[in-house]
């Protein structure tokens, strides 16, 4: 090999290749798709555990709110006079609910929210890998049309 002469490589690229890659990118954007609806999902739920803390950090400050609107399903509540502020029912799960002092509620919903917040951020990573490799296989495909445009526009002019 002399010096200064370019090395020149070839690279074969099937239809089956193209093919394959693109199977690859929609299954990707399907991901991606997934992974943004159940970040959305433990978004909403952080929120939700964020205002239930409000109200029972509320409660251990002393603040006894007379009436309230509880939410008793379907997306219809109910007004509603608040009698015991010592206590409160807590989803822990599989549809248990769990008496708690409102001191051991907050506990629960602070280690909930850690809990969320991490497994947020794990959907983050893997969502945003995920991106990072669509961009890649497009940008990819994108070389290649771009090539096989070229190779049939010279191949029509000679």
């Amino acid at each position: 090999m002399s010096q200064g002469s370019p090395q020149e490589r070839r690279i074969t690229i099937t239809e089956r290749d193209i093919a394959r890659m693109m199977e690859e990118l929609e299954a990707l954007e399907a991901a991606a798709q997934t992974l943004r609806q159940d970040l959305s999902l433990i978004t909403a739920s952080i929120n939700e555990l964020r205002s239930a803390r409000s109200f029972v950090k509320m409660l251990i400050d002393g603040q006894k709110p007379e009436e309230s609107y509880v939410i008793v399903g379907g997306g219809v509540y109910v007004k509603v006079q608040v009698q015991d502020v010592e206590k409160v029912l807590v989803n822990v799960g599989a549809n248990y609910l769990l008496e708690m002092s409102v001191k051991d509620a907050l506990d629960f919903i602070d280690k909930r929210i850690k809990e969320y917040e991490d497994v947020r951020s794990r959907i983050e990573a893997r969502l945003a890998e995920t991106l990072r490799r669509i961009e890649v296989i497009r940008q990819f495909l994108s070389t290649v049309s771009s090539l096989m445009r070229a190779e049939a526009k010279s191949e029509t002019k000679t």
